[in-house]
């Protein structure tokens, strides 16, 4: 994809193909942020393998720079499952109570993020109506 389409799709966008694009940005930014962070030790999304959960964006954005409409059915499906794939694990970092003290969580602010572009992506599969070519008129 070169940036001559990007901007293309951009400019031409809505406020739902705008929400999925800029979602997508910072949806990989938030793969270089810690996602499960202990306080002495931090490691980002790349080497957790979260950054597997991009390929949830693949079809929406696809579709967005074609310019052609999100199946909604498959759309919803990337943005919920992203949901649901995000807050296992972010539940898979808990951790119980020690020595007395509260119980815990090791999840990064990456892993939080990530839940929010997966939210921004649902929003923008429901709100994108892609845009119509300029009607030809033929004078005769």
């Amino acid at each position: 994809m070169n940036t001559e389409t990007l901007k293309l799709a951009w400019a031409n966008s809505d406020h739902g193909g705008k929400a999925i694009l800029a979602g997508l940005g910072v949806a990989i930014c938030s793969m270089l942020l810690p996602w499960v962070d202990i306080g002495i030790a931090s490691s980002n999304g790349i080497s957790q393998g979260t950054f597997l959960l991009l390929g949830l964006w693949f079809h929406p954005v696809q579709q967005l720079l074609r310019s052609e409409e999100i199946d909604q059915k498959i759309g919803f499906g990337c943005g919920i499952g992203g949901v649901l794939l995000t807050i296992g694990f972010i539940e898979s970092q808990s951790f119980p109570a020690i020595f007395g003290n509260a119980p815990g969580n090791a999840s990064g602010i990456g892993a939080y993020l990530f839940f929010l572009t997966c939210c921004a992506l649902i929003y923008g599969v429901y709100s994108h109506k892609p845009s119509t070519p300029p009607a030809v008129s033929s004078q005769v």
